[in-house]
């Protein structure tokens, strides 16, 4: 038979379930979202570099070649803190050390240069490098340029021609962990990183040949895939279930 909870644990089953809903993760609010459909891309600010239709939305893909940059533009995008961004994305073309950068945490700093976390891909060399541009002086010459980047991370990562890839950037408290198709490839931490959007460029034709197509970008509040709030959830749910024995 059913026990009626007594008012003390009626409290106590209160509380859990406000700190539970409290954990970050659980209820991700959706802060932007774009499946491609518009051939105008309104919530970006696009630089179409060379030629013309280097940034083009062609059967609701995305498609970026060489020499391109496209900023999340969105109401309120540049105080974003701690957000997943998730993308899906398949390489269509690549040669020698073509590239493709994710930018997260993106801002305009000091000495009017634009910072932020560089998730970079060269998908030719199976390789992964993230790194940060910012500089505590004014950068005088190529060397004070070199200065300014610090490195993070790197990982390695087989890239397949025409394979779809989903790829999540997770920041939480200044930690930023890279996921490819659920499988975590590599963390950091960076106490000096600040708020900001989401920016993607591509590399420059002289260094090769660069072709991807985006089937969909989101970028949600808080995380999606790491461990912590499930491991959290379920101690909250244990306590409660004790707290009716």
């Amino acid at each position: 038979m059913f026990k009626k909870p007594s008012e003390g644990r009626v409290k106590v089953i209160a509380v859990l379930l406000f700190l539970t809903a409290q954990v970050p993760g659980i209820s991700n609010e959706e802060f932007f979202v774009d499946e491609f459909d518009n051939r105008l891309l309104p919530k970006w600010n696009v630089s179409d570099a060379f030629p013309p239709g280097n940034v083009k939305v062609d059967g609701g893909k995305l498609i970026l070649k060489n020499e391109t940059l496209l900023k999340i533009n969105s109401p309120q995008s540049n105080t974003w803190l701690d957000y997943t961004t998730t993308l899906k994305l398949r390489f269509t073309q690549i040669q020698e050390r073509s590239s493709f950068t994710v930018n997260v945490r993106h801002s305009l700093g000091r000495f009017n240069f634009w910072t932020g976390e560089k998730f970079t891909f060269y998908p030719h060399e199976e390789n992964i490098r993230v790194n940060t541009f910012r500089p505590d002086k004014q950068p005088l010459d190529e060397e004070d340029l070199r200065q300014a980047v610090k490195n993070h991370a790197n990982a390695q990562h087989n890239f397949d021609l025409k394979t779809w890839f989903l790829i999540v950037i997770e920041i939480i408290d200044n930690s930023f962990t890279l996921f490819i198709d659920d499988k975590e490839l590599l963390s950091f931490v960076d106490k000096e990183a600040v708020a900001g959007t989401i920016g993607l460029s591509t590399s420059d034709e002289d260094i090769g040949e660069f072709r991807l197509e985006l089937d969909f970008i989101r970028v949600k509040e808080g995380n999606e895939l790491s461990i912590k709030p499930v491991n959290a959830v379920s101690t909250a749910w244990a306590a409660i279930k004790n707290s009716l024995r």
